[in-house]
């Protein structure tokens, strides 16, 4: 007796319909639109972060020196003037503003950051500048409208922002906030942040 055999060609399978272009062109825009929402997102907690972290470490310096010269009227000027490597061996300067080859300082952007000791504000000497340079626009903006920096009893001054370095520093005091408005417009693609601090 002869099996009986079932050719497969004779079972029904549905026919598959592959994805067109466009359908796989809609599903990468989206992924690609969800991608860029997130990136935007992420960028502007990643910018907070870095604010904040230098706004905290610029506060923590200027209490390092008021507590050095507090009590000792002038800082030094000219050839006797303290230097950057002086503060960092006397751990005034905090670990997050001190550049990667230990012997100066730098920003969250990886920025120089310029100390300029013994300007004048009352008196000959009796304050310090930092000029952070090259810092991104929306970092800018954050930076001058960040009032943390006037919330503690770190001796600030004198806040401004523009495209070039600071010595010596008027700015926005301690008693008045930075407008954002005015944030915005002298804040440039890359610009200068200058901080003054007295030692009284």
């Amino acid at each position: 007796m002869k099996a009986r055999t079932t050719s497969t060609s004779n079972i029904f399978c549905p026919k598959r319909r592959a994805f067109t272009l466009t359908e796989i062109a809609i599903v990468l825009g989206l992924i690609g639109l969800i991608l860029g929402t997130i990136w935007v997102a992420a960028s502007a907690v990643y910018t907070n972060m870095r604010v904040d972290m230098t706004t905290r470490g610029i506060i923590a310096f200027a209490q390092g020196m008021r507590n050095m010269y507090g009590n000792q009227g002038l800082m030094e000027t000219g050839a006797n003037a303290i230097t950057v490597t002086q503060l960092i061996g006397a751990g005034i300067v905090p670990n997050d503003l001190v550049n990667t080859t230990g012997n100066g300082l730098a920003d969250s952007w990886g920025g120089t950051i310029i100390f300029t000791p013994a300007t004048t504000i009352n008196l000959p000497g009796d304050s310090f500048v930092l000029d952070l340079a090259n810092i991104p626009q929306a970092a800018c903006v954050g930076l001058l409208t960040d009032t943390s920096a006037k919330s503690t009893n770190s001796g600030l001054y004198g806040l401004a922002a523009g495209a070039a370095a600071f010595t010596t520093i008027a700015g926005v005091g301690t008693t008045t906030d930075y407008p954002p408005a005015t944030a915005v417009t002298d804040c440039t693609a890359t610009s200068h942040v200058g901080y003054a601090f007295s030692i009284h």
